[in-house]
């Protein structure tokens, strides 16, 4: 058995309702685990509301959790875009006209300060960032 407070189930769901609980959670930021564990706990705690109330605090604090992964990982894609972007301007950047030159040279500056920004963000999250 493991250590983990969680434990994995399978469940077969009629496919509308599945795509329905998918944009509901998309639409919320949050992923569909969070988004049926968040209703399952509701369910709970309204048909045992005084013996359920610590389930719905923890839910809630494993949603918090999910937001909190889900920004790391648009952060983190975020700077894939950028440091991607960057590279490719660096290597167009020799062969590019003067007039492009400048340009490139202008949005190579806006990344660097959009890189910083942003790594300062998820290293204020994420203690295990340890990129720029």
């Amino acid at each position: 058995m493991t250590d983990s407070p969680t434990r994995s189930i399978t469940v077969r769901l009629d496919a509308d309702l599945l795509q329905a609980i998918r944009e509901i959670a998309a639409k919320k930021g949050q992923s569909m685990n969070a988004e049926i564990a968040q209703r399952l706990a509701e369910s709970v705690a309204d048909d045992e509301p005084d013996d359920a109330k610590w389930l719905l605090k923890k839910s809630k604090v494993s949603q918090e959790e999910q937001s909190e992964r889900s920004r790391i990982g648009e952060l983190r894609s975020r700077l894939g875009k950028m440091e991607w972007e960057r590279s490719t301007l660096l290597l167009e950047l020799g062969g590019a006209t003067k007039f492009a030159q400048g340009l490139i040279i202008k949005r190579l500056a806006e990344l660097e300060d959009a890189l910083d920004r942003n790594s300062e963000k998820l290293r204020s999250i994420d203690p295990t960032y340890t990129g720029r």
